[in-house]
């Protein structure tokens, strides 16, 4: 059994994490047990009060094993720092009340609501980070990542991220942000194990090693900043 395959995953947030069929879909076929929490537009804040997402942390993966992650995405475009804050706090509680480890997903800004800068996002995860001893899943740092290598490059194929909406992920997005957060929850780099081996069929050739690569350097990237 590979390392991926012995870890059970719960995916909660909006439609950033159940677009393209959801991360849950994709991790699993990364080689994890994973399933999903998620509503259209959907704050943490507003997950933790309608309490299903709570219940599902509370029912595990299945009556005898509990979840080994539970991956928190907020859409700070849509919310307040504060809120974010809180919200975050309570589901860390939670989640390591039931035994598994939470894991934060670092999203991405987008237009339609440009105040919210990249910048703004990676502070408000840092300090939830470094209160709570959290793992962070940069994604939206990746996304930053893979723009600046496709200039860098010139000729990397057809690099769109996100969907016509300029929001939501498109499948190169969904990808990414899938292999992002299974190289964070396995400890492995994304040109390692399951990762090295699957891609989405619909996905351009060539773009799953580019997007390993670019994974890796966000994480490193996060993980090496200082706190």
């Amino acid at each position: 059994m590979s390392k991926e395959q012995s870890l059970c995953v719960l995916c909660i947030g909006n439609s950033l994490t159940y677009y393209n069929g959801g991360l849950d879909t994709y991790l699993c076929s990364l080689g994890f047990a994973a399933r999903r929490y998620a509503r259209p537009g959907a704050s943490l804040s507003e997950l933790w009060r309608d309490r299903g997402a709570a219940k599902a942390i509370d029912e595990g993966y299945t009556r005898e094993k509990g979840w080994d992650f539970v991956v928190l995405q907020e859409d700070l475009p849509e919310t307040t720092v504060d809120a974010f804050t809180k919200s975050s706090s309570q589901f860390i509680e939670r989640v390591r009340a039931k035994g598994a480890q939470p894991v934060m997903l670092l999203a991405w800004p987008y237009e339609r609501l440009g105040e919210c800068k990249m910048d703004d996002i990676l502070t408000a995860h840092r300090n939830v980070a470094n209160r709570h001893a959290v793992r962070v899943a940069p994604v939206g740092l990746a996304f930053s990542a893979a723009a600046r290598r496709a200039r860098e490059l010139g000729d990397v194929g057809t690099l769109d991220l996100l969907c016509p909406d300029d929001e939501h992920p498109s499948v190169q997005g969904s990808y990414l942000q899938a292999i992002v957060v299974a190289a964070v929850l396995s400890g492995l780099k994304a040109t390692e194990g399951t990762m090295a081996r699957w891609k989405p069929s619909n996905l351009e050739e060539g773009l799953d090693d580019f997007f390993r690569d670019v994974a890796d350097e966000a994480i490193s990237q996060w993980y090496g900043c200082a706190p």
